[in-house]
């Protein structure tokens, strides 16, 4: 150990001789420049420990964001999906009222009809309703009277069966495509319904000419034709629907 000033003066001048040589040498050989400071913090405990809370966090920020939007993806999918079904009931609602206007219509304008035969029918070859056999003017004005509104009704429903029978065979078709026997059966009822309407006719046109009705027996052969034509046709309606109903539980078990 240096005791004296001199010596200690002299080691510390030769460890910086040292130190100088050591310098150069390392210059010589391409050592290593000293570390910067932001290097050297984050090689520490808490530099790394802080670098792994940041990318932790961000890694995080985006994984539920990538999570988020796809849950709105779905979410906006689905709410279209509603819609489209939403809609989709709608209009087949839409169809089916339609549908039900159109066989209402029908079936009261056949409804019309027969009523409308029967009653001329009856006012024809009913001997209740022949003027002849009552003596005073009253009665016989009135049973004229009611010859007239009957046949005066008679004319209305004809005429509008003319217009709209046709019609309404295209739109029965229409509202039960897919099932030819609902057009099958309605032509059915047409062709039966026309048929009575031509024997009224007949009736009336014998009465006014003072010939014999009883041949024609009241069109009793035409009036089972049209409650057999509604028999057929009701039940060919009722199978559509059963159909219909049935695509419509497909319909949900697929959604």
């Amino acid at each position: 150990m240096p005791s004296s000033p001199e010596e200690k003066e002299q080691l510390l001048q030769h460890e910086a001789f040292i130190k100088e040589v050591q310098a150069l040498r390392e210059d010589k050989a391409g050592g290593s420049k000293p570390k910067p400071a932001w290097q050297r913090f984050l090689e520490t405990t808490g530099g790394a420990a802080l670098i792994t809370v940041l990318i932790g966090g961000i890694m995080g920020s985006i994984i539920t964001g990538l999570i988020q939007l796809g849950a709105k993806d779905r979410e906006a999918q689905q709410a279209r999906l509603t819609a489209r079904s939403n809609q989709a009931q709608v209009a087949y609602k839409e169809y089916l009222d339609k549908e039900l206007e159109i066989v209402n219509r029908a079936f009261e304008l056949v409804g019309s009809c027969i009523s409308a035969s029967e009653d001329l029918v009856l006012k024809t070859t009913s001997s209740d309703y022949d003027p002849r056999q009552y003596k005073d003017q009253q009665s016989k004005k009135d049973l004229e009277e009611q010859l007239l509104k009957a046949i005066d009704k008679y004319n209305e429903i004809d005429q509008k069966w003319k217009a709209e029978q046709y019609k309404l065979g295209l739109l029965m078709s229409y509202y039960h495509h897919g099932k030819p026997e609902v057009g099958i059966a309605w032509q059915g009822v047409q062709d039966a319904v026309s048929a009575q309407l031509k024997c009224t006719d007949d009736l009336y046109t014998a009465k006014l000419n003072n010939s014999s009705t009883d041949q024609y027996k009241k069109c009793e052969g035409e009036k089972k034709r049209v409650s057999e034509g509604l028999n057929q046709l009701t039940k060919a309606l009722e199978q559509a629907r059963g159909h219909l109903w049935e695509d419509v539980d497909a319909s949900d078990k697929t959604r």
